[in-house]
């Protein structure tokens, strides 16, 4: 191989390379803007899911003292019967 030819198979490797690289660094940032999204979106998400959950958790123990509330007044109108 003449140092010409040489030199052509190297810029050509370094094409090559160069590219590869470029590519995996666009797939990179775009793994990293997505990751990102997602992040963003659960944090929001999340919020409003935890604050439905503990309103329904507060109605639930609301009724279920009510109930509690409702059976002792009941019992103690049979028991002074």
């Amino acid at each position: 191989m003449t140092c010409m030819m040489m030199i052509v198979v190297m810029m050509m490797t370094m094409m090559i390379l160069r590219y590869v690289l470029v590519q995996v660094g666009q797939m990179q940032l775009l793994r990293r803007q997505i990751a990102h999204q997602l992040h963003t979106s659960c944090k929001f998400n999340s919020k409003f899911l935890a604050s439905a959950l503990n309103t329904m958790n507060e109605y639930g123990f609301v009724h279920v003292q009510k109930d509690y509330k409702k059976d002792d007044t009941d019992n103690e109108d049979d028991f002074y019967v």
